[in-house]
């Protein structure tokens, strides 16, 4: 979030911490990935990597198919054949079932973060306060 909101301001796209917590407070929390979590992006790669991921989201009509990716083929074709060699539900919960409901709340982060300084939001709820670039 906080390398998103830097891009953003550097060239003049207008980007909050509010916008944050709209997609937050509709997208379920599917994976426990480090630094706070449990696991790390080879874990996700066993499983199919992020294409499997997204023909999940495609199959519970939680991503549109019809948006071209940088590829040039739809989001919809991109992840044919995708498979892993471990059991995804392990990495990756069904959206039947998330971690939880909703994503982590960036509201936490503004909350602790007053006096300017900036904040990273590890995961599902530790926070990093940054002061200059430099761990307080």
């Amino acid at each position: 979030m906080l390398h998103l909101l830097a891009m953003a301001r550097s060239v003049n796209v207008p980007l909050s911490i509010d916008d944050f917590q709209k997609v937050s407070d509709r997208v379920p929390l599917l994976s426990d990935f480090k630094p706070s979590g449990k696991y790390v992006m080879e874990d996700l790669h066993s499983v199919g990597g992020l294409p499997a991921v997204m023909k999940m989201l495609l199959a519970g009509g939680a991503l549109r198919g019809d948006c071209l990716t940088v590829t040039g083929k739809t989001v919809g074709r991109e992840p044919e054949g995708s498979a892993g060699s471990r059991s995804r539900a392990e990495i990756v919960h069904p959206l039947s079932k998330p971690i939880k409901p909703v994503g982590p709340h960036p509201d936490s982060a503004r909350q602790s973060c007053a006096g300017g300084r900036g904040c990273q939001n590890h995961g599902q709820g530790g926070i990093a306060i940054l002061r200059s670039g430099a761990r307080l």
